[in-house]
């Protein structure tokens, strides 16, 4: 490619930028610029993301403010890209006079610049990934972000920083883990400590509350109301979620999500958990190193995909993965299955792990 194509590519890149950045304003304003008009906290991150807009929503609510959530769960799914729908959505909590929108955001909904359209009152980073690092670059009133993650052009006392590291502004310093639930204490700021109980399993989970809580610390929620708007969120769809199969003798655990450190906080819990064996059901791909990496702490390992490891049961399908990790468990054991294929909801409304488990949805 000569220099002059060069040009003409990134000329051609700059007037596309260009349309949809006014094709997105003119949308926005059709709908009387609702994002203006309200104070948006905005989530995103490689995973947990469902999860925060939850617990974000429940403590402000604990506070006594008017929320509105903006997910693909809680509203419609198009909002991430499709500037109508997403117009239409904030038009909607502005008629109902909400003091916050929590949003959770993609990099479908970055790409589709509906971020330009809305008043960014905090951004949360849950990782350090494309789509937190647009976000920071808007004008905007607080950032919570990972201990150790780089903020550039926000003032330091603007930034609140969550996770297990002593730095950690709002930190996740110990936990308790039970069969159905966690007690996690969190030191605020390096002085004050609050203790948390959530029916979310894990540390993974932890650092999750410890996010939903330095947003609710920066907008004025006290500590001593953090309990019991966390304990209201009883469960998370896809996030290490026990099955309801009290007629079955061993215990099943959902969790969509696939990325490693997801993967690898997921076998840790349910070997902290497991009475007995932990059986694990795999619907990804997956490579081979990670696999062995996988297999070695778990008593049997089930995946849907190709591989010549030793002592792995190879699969079709996530029915079929389901089906196999259920038939070989005994009384007590644990069966996790990863990936989004158990938990996606079919035309009747089941997902695999209930047809396998013989639930009506």
């Amino acid at each position: 490619m000569t220099e002059s194509d060069v040009g003409r590519s990134q000329q051609s890149s700059g007037a596309k930028t260009k349309y949809r950045r006014a094709l997105t304003s003119l949308v926005a304003l059709r709908h009387g610029r609702p994002g203006s008009k309200l104070r948006c906290i905005v989530v995103a991150g490689d995973y947990g993301t469902g999860t925060v807009v939850r617990l974000i929503a429940e403590l402000l609510s604990e506070a006594g403010k008017d929320v509105v959530e903006i997910t693909p769960e809680s509203s419609d799914a198009r909002y991430q890209h499709d500037m109508r729908v997403f117009q239409r959505e904030l038009a909607e909590a502005q008629m109902a006079k909400a003091h916050y929108v929590v949003i959770e955001v993609t990099q479908s909904f970055i790409n589709m610049m509906a971020h330009m359209t809305i008043r960014l009152d905090t951004v949360v980073a849950l990782t350090d990934c494309p789509a937190a690092r647009e976000l920071i670059k808007q004008p905007l009133k607080h950032v919570v972000a990972p201990c150790g993650m780089e903020v550039p052009g926000v003032e330091v006392h603007n930034v609140m920083t969550f996770g297990r590291d002593e730095q950690a502004d709002m930190r996740a310093q110990q936990l308790k883990q039970y069969r159905k639930g966690t007690e996690v204490t969190y030191s605020i700021d390096q002085h004050d400590e609050v203790m948390v109980a959530t029916h979310l399993l894990g540390w993974r989970n932890a650092g999750l509350v410890a996010a939903a809580l330095a947003v609710a610390y920066v907008l004025g929620v006290k500590p001593e109301d953090f309990g019991e708007a966390v304990a209201n969120v009883e469960s998370i769809p896809g996030n290490l979620q026990y099955l309801d199969a009290p007629h079955l003798a061993f215990s099943v655990i959902t969790d969509s999500g696939m990325t490693p450190v997801v993967i690898e906080n997921s076998l840790e819990t349910a070997r902290a958990i497991a009475r007995r064996r932990v059986i694990v059901g795999l619907a990804a791909s997956v490579d081979n190193e990670r696999l062995a990496q996988y297999k070695k702490d778990i008593d049997r390992l089930i995946y849907v995909g190709e591989t010549d490891l030793a002592g792995v049961t190879r699969v079709h399908d996530a029915d079929e993965a389901a089906l196999v990790a259920m038939r070989a468990a005994k009384q007590d054991d644990l069966v996790l299955l990863l990936g989004s294929a158990f938990v996606e909801r079919d035309a009747d409304g089941h997902t695999v792990a209930e047809r396998m488990a013989g639930i009506d949805a």
